[in-house]
């Protein structure tokens, strides 16, 4: 896209594109309710888990106070409440679901995406071409189309796997190959390369994992994936019950999220961050510092005393410095 037909997004000149692998299992709750599970996750509209922008925003906040100055802070991602008002340079968007680990029969997990998650995907990378072209985007963006023309053809008791997934995944029943993901749900392979150059493009690094499902699947096995626990919390002094049980769900390590982070000039001038680039330049240099991987670790949501909530940050596109 040439400058001249460039479209613009508001006051929003730069983005970068973020995929969230979590490490140890999330949970950004909605507190306490009346139901089967006391403290459930957030979801989305579809039902999907979800990382809402103000958990993206506060632990993003809190990681970079400490290596960036007060008034660098500010710029960044604005003031705090009762101090002047100005908006900060930094947006941000959801953080999508884009693939969820589930159990497998054989080959102990894999990684299930579907059309209707991969299609949000792909419109997340239309904005990002608005304000970023580059040839990593045009690559991803052509995987995502490609796949989806073979999730057309997808049935809801079939599932596409790459050659080696097939191998690794799939057992024979009645002389077809079939994967047998969460204990329950037994759907037939279809063998495709455009669901391994998918995961290739979003730097998965066991590739073979992957598998495309229908979408009159996904939210059930999704769900089935969703860790649910109880806890209780117990006295110092002898160890015994003070509170509880009570139970509470999880979203498991290995799911991936993917958001997009929008940069302006800054709102208030100072002689600290002058432009959007040096905007983009704060925020990833001090996010991503395994900088030649483009990749970082941030901690969101809730119970990270007891190691919860640690997510690989990857960049995947509009990130280079």
């Amino acid at each position: 896209m040439s400058a001249a037909t460039q479209l613009k997004l508001g006051v929003y000149k730069k983005a970068s594109l973020l995929l969230m692998k979590t490490l140890t299992p999330l949970h950004i709750g909605i507190g306490r309710v009346t139901g089967v599970v006391d403290l459930p996750i957030i979801r989305d509209v579809f039902g999907f888990p979800v990382i809402p922008t103000s958990s993206l925003k506060g632990a993003l906040r809190s990681q970079l106070s400490d290596a960036l100055t007060e008034e660098e802070i500010k710029v960044l991602f604005g003031p705090e409440s009762g101090e002047e008002a100005y908006a900060g340079a930094l947006a941000f968007t959801e953080g999508y679901l884009l693939a969820m680990p589930v159990r497998s029969l054989k080959g102990i997990w894999a990684l299930v995406t579907s059309p209707v998650l991969i299609q949000r995907f792909l419109r997340m990378l239309q904005l990002m071409r608005s304000l970023e072209p580059s040839p990593e985007l045009e690559k991803l963006a052509e995987s995502c189309k490609k796949l989806l023309e073979d999730g057309k053809a997808v049935g809801a008791d079939q599932a596409i796997v790459c050659k080696e997934g097939e191998e690794k995944l799939s057992i024979e029943i009645m002389g077809k190959k079939s994967l047998i993901l969460n204990e329950e749900f037994q759907l037939e392979c279809k063998q495709s390369d455009k669901i391994r150059s998918f995961f290739e493009g979003i730097k998965v690094p066991e590739v073979w994992r992957g598998v495309l499902l229908h979408d009159d699947r996904i939210k059930d096995v999704a769900d089935r994936s969703i860790l649910r626990r109880a806890r209780v919390r117990l006295r110092k002094e002898n160890k015994t019950v003070e509170e509880g049980p009570w139970s509470e769900e999880d979203v498991p390590a290995e799911a991936l999220f993917f958001n997009v982070l929008l940069y302006s000039e800054p709102r208030k001038k100072q002689d600290k961050i002058i432009n959007v680039e040096e905007v983009k330049s704060k925020i990833l240099g001090q996010l991503l510092t395994v900088s030649e991987q483009k990749i970082g670790y941030a901690v969101f949501g809730g119970h990270e005393t007891i190691g919860r909530g640690i997510v690989e940050i990857t960049g995947l596109a509009g990130c280079s410095l």
